[in-house]
């Protein structure tokens, strides 16, 4: 019998890829996508470069399956939090509207138990949680119900291996990246799958690129500071 399910071509054809990529530009200039001001996201790369920098907090790792909101104790004695995508999304939407806390605030608010670090969790994940905040009781943090797919342009897999076990500052990049809104963009929810297309991404790496050099090169405005 003739079989019609051939493989996949190593490279997408040339066509395929030009239109991707005209749709990723597209979308990366228009006015029409949620994102933050340079400004706030610079704020907040300081923000996060202060808080992997103190010991007392705990770093946010992307391993769901291992207990989000449980705390985990590295080799080297800093507390790591397993998490989902939902404090990213906590932090996409914060910047979205012009919020960057200070360091003293996002101790607070872990003391509070007021960062979202799992879209829902289960009875049984709730006992053993230290934190406990959910994305789904917090509606203002989700870019979900806002119709947006939320995505990272530098990926934030780790893949298999203990969080316990990996660097340290593997692991202080990997919160820096899975935090930072620099390194986020959003699609509509019913073209979620386009976001996790490596064509799509590289488009919008190199646009956040331009944005990075651009805002290196013009410095801080006047009168900006370090406490957003």
């Amino acid at each position: 019998m003739f079989d019609r399910l051939h493989y996949c071509p190593s490279q997408l054809p040339p066509q395929i890829v030009f239109h991707l990529m005209s749709i990723a530009e597209f979308w990366v200039n228009s006015p029409d996508r949620p994102e933050p001001l340079p400004e706030i996201c610079d704020k907040w790369d300081r923000l996060l470069e202060e808080w992997v920098s103190c010991e007392e907090l705990p770093l946010f790792v992307r391993k769901p399956g291992d207990g989000c909101g449980e705390e985990k104790r590295h080799h080297s004695g800093r507390i790591l939090v397993p998490v989902d995508n939902s404090p990213a999304q906590w932090a996409f939407s914060l910047a979205c509207s012009g919020k960057v806390p200070a360091l003293e605030e996002i101790r607070q608010w872990l003391e509070n138990d007021m960062i979202p670090m799992a879209m829902i969790l289960k009875s049984e994940q709730r006992t053993r949680a230290k934190y406990r905040c959910r994305l789904s009781s917090n509606k203002e943090a989700s870019v979900n119900l806002r119709g947006w797919k939320l995505a990272h342009i530098t990926g934030v897999g780790l893949g298999k291996g203990r969080m316990e076990e990996l660097e340290i500052f593997r692991l202080q990049k990997h919160h820096q990246d899975l935090l930072s809104p620099r390194n986020m963009f959003v699609v509509p929810l019913k073209l979620a799958g386009i976001a996790e297309v490596d064509v799509v991404t590289d488009v919008f790496g190199s646009a956040r690129d331009k944005t990075v050099t651009g805002s290196i090169a013009g410095g801080n405005a006047p009168g900006d500071d370090e406490g957003g």
